[in-house]
């Protein structure tokens, strides 16, 4: 029987106009808090709520009202988060673990509904695209790609959300409420993603490997989406002319062709972004003291841990050694790729032009030359640039700024290949050399230029 009834907000159809009524209260909570604009669908579940907000007074003016935890101090507000915590130290000692990927869980719930993930039946079938789902949630969720319905707007800002949690998450943006913290070091976090993939510095476990190239993850949210990149799944797709991309922040960059208005907007320069974490990384890039600053070669960071990650390339021990040419490195992925530079293989293959690159970030870049997009404009004189990195490097010449300085004749530089092609000067070696004629030269792209054997050159000279 065909569907007539068809919901304007989700696009999901009914056999009968009573039923597009009732699923319509799914939309619309009628029921609203007052204190923090949390609506509810019942009476019942808002009073409930309310009594939350009063435990809270009444905790915030007497600690003592505290749940304490009876094996390490902690203390929490809600009987279900004391037990959740408890729970952690129970699986200390009988961990509930998943038979098929060998996760573990404080709660028998939280472990049965992780096991539906591994079903091989998945009976909630996207019409549109075709893909399985193992629960209707995930599957209502999905849709909303290909309808583009985002029916829960941001009360503060007024942006939209394809799901409640996203808005959710979104909220605490406008505040500096990190309600997720590590028990390990007590760092705190705005969402659960944020503390799952913290999480892994402390472990170190990356139980999600692909079959393909070798890298592994530790969550298999990234796991999935580092996938799309061999299978060519492009599920996000642009409301205006149809094209495809394998996540979120590529659909983004790409809406720059048809105007799309980026919400967070720099009060110092005036330059706009998508997301509120690539305003607050400018202003502490561009704008902010830069802290993080290597002290082996004083290059700057945005964060520190992307200042922890490059201080591991000046570490001696390299433990992935390249059996070809005997170059190491400090982390497996960088081997990985430096392994493709002897196979020639190029996976990464450009849907217009079929070039293949070897690194991701590498076809990212080669796509601009086909939309001619220069996301990255300078504020004071108007050039435009392709990657964030040509934007920062271009930066130094309007703050005359050179961090990078010589050891030996204290000569100041822009760049830290600068230094280390200068370097070559008081050394008197030549890292690049002629595999025809044995010529060596300071630089990479003097070699590249060096025409040896070729036909022309010879004519020339």
């Amino acid at each position: 029987k065909e569907k007539r009834f068809f919901c304007e907000l989700c696009t999901k159809g009914f056999h009968q106009r009573h039923q597009l009524q009732k699923h319509m209260a799914c939309h619309v909570k009628p029921f609203p808090c007052t204190s923090c604009d949390k609506g509810f669908y019942k009476a019942r579940a808002l009073q409930k709520h309310l009594l939350s907000h009063q435990l809270r007074e009444a905790q915030e003016s007497d600690p003592d009202k505290l749940l304490r935890c009876d094996q390490c101090d902690r203390k929490f507000r809600l009987l279900r988060q004391l037990r959740v915590h408890q729970a952690t130290h129970r699986l200390e000692k009988t961990p509930l673990k998943c038979q098929a990927c060998e996760r573990t869980f404080t709660s028998v719930s939280a472990l049965r509904y992780h096991e539906v993930s591994h079903a091989d039946v998945k009976p909630f079938m996207c019409d549109v695209c075709g893909k399985g789902f193992t629960r209707k949630k995930s599957l209502r969720e999905h849709q909303t790609i290909h309808t583009g319905a985002r029916p829960y707007p941001c009360p503060t800002c007024g942006k939209r959300f394809s799901t409640s949690s996203n808005l959710r998450v979104h909220k605490r943006s406008h505040s500096d409420e990190r309600p997720f913290k590590c028990p390990e070091c007590s760092k705190a976090f705005k969402c659960k993603m944020g503390l799952l993939q913290h999480r892994v510095v402390h472990s170190g476990e990356k139980p999600f490997a692909c079959q393909t190239c070798g890298l592994s993850f530790g969550l298999k949210y990234n796991f999935q989406r580092h996938l799309r990149l061999h299978n060519g799944e492009k599920p996000f797709r642009c409301d205006k002319c149809g094209e495809g991309f394998t996540g979120t922040w590529a659909l983004k960059t790409h809406m720059l062709v048809h105007g799309a208005e980026k919400p967070f907007m720099c009060d110092l320069c005036g330059k706009t972004f998508f997301y509120n974490c690539q305003l607050q990384k400018h202003q502490q890039l561009v704008h902010g003291n830069k802290a993080a600053t290597c002290k082996v070669c004083l290059k700057t960071f945005s964060s520190g841990a992307t200042l922890r990650t490059h201080e591991k390339s000046h570490a001696e021990s390299k433990e992935f050694s390249c059996g070809s040419c005997g170059k190491a490195f400090h982390l497996r992925h960088l081997y990985l790729y430096h392994l493709r530079q002897h196979s020639g293989e190029r996976p990464h293959v450009c849907a217009v032009c079929h070039k293949g690159f070897v690194l991701p970030s590498q076809l990212k870049r080669h796509k601009l030359l086909h939309t001619g997009i220069k996301p990255h404009k300078c504020e004071q004189c108007g050039k435009e640039f392709k990657t964030p990195q040509n934007y920062q490097r271009h930066l130094l010449v309007h703050t005359g700024e050179r961090p990078y300085a010589c050891t030996v004749c204290a000569r100041r530089f822009r760049q830290s290949n600068q230094v280390k092609a200068h370097m070559q000067v008081h050394t008197g070696v030549k890292l690049y050399s002629c595999q025809r004629c044995g010529r060596g030269f300071s630089e990479s792209r003097s070699l590249k230029k060096h025409r040896c054997g070729d036909p022309e050159a010879a004519a020339e000279s």
